[in-house]
């Protein structure tokens, strides 16, 4: 599914990958499932970027492993991956600096839970990290040794969340939940009263 206004398709399919048009990229992003979580006591299918995001794209000018490139859209090398270089692959880039901890699933990926009975999502954290790159360059190695070059410096890393409240959660259950008991039991019962009578 394909979301709109904060909602997939309704009654999705455990398998199936959802897709949204991410701005800061200016394309279509892959989410998978990954596995499926509860918030506010509503069970929710937890799905996270795909990899495949920030595998080197010519045709978005992605020419590094792991970073999307915002060059284009800035003029200025700014290159875009999740907060500690989470699904950077390499290690290259990150063993360059000093004081970064190692990236974590729960702390650093783009997480969506969504109900799959409705579509709608109910928690978001959207995280980010914003590096300035520094090529490499010979004068400023010859002349100035002590600064690093081919560098992707961290400069800001962020994290937007969004989460059902505990109120509309249980209006949430009581509607949808409540609709769907009252089904099964007419689903049920219809053919046993039946039979009696």
């Amino acid at each position: 599914g394909i979301v709109t206004n904060g909602q997939f398709s309704p009654f999705l399919d455990e398998d199936a990958d959802l897709f949204v048009f991410d701005t800061t990229f200016a394309k279509q992003v892959r989410l998978f499932r990954a596995y499926n979580v509860r918030v506010e006591g509503i069970l929710l299918g937890r799905y996270t970027v795909s990899p495949e995001a920030f595998e080197i794209d010519p045709l978005y000018y992605q020419s590094f492993q792991g970073f999307g490139n915002l060059t284009s859209f800035l003029a200025t090398p700014v290159f875009v991956c999740q907060p500690h270089f989470y699904l950077v692959d390499s290690p290259y880039y990150p063993s360059k600096l000093r004081g970064l901890r190692a990236p974590q699933f729960l702390a650093d990926a783009t997480l969506v839970d969504v109900e799959p009975t409705t579509g709608y999502v109910m928690h978001a954290d959207q995280r980010l990290q914003i590096n300035g790159y520094i090529p490499a360059n010979k004068w400023l190695s010859r002349y100035h040794g002590a600064v690093q070059t081919d560098l992707m410096l961290p400069i800001f890393w962020g994290c937007k969340s969004s989460q059902i409240t505990p109120s509309l959660a249980a209006t949430f259950k009581s509607q949808v939940y409540g609709t769907q008991r009252v089904l099964l039991a007419l689903v049920i019962g219809g053919p046993v009263l039946g039979g009696v009578l």
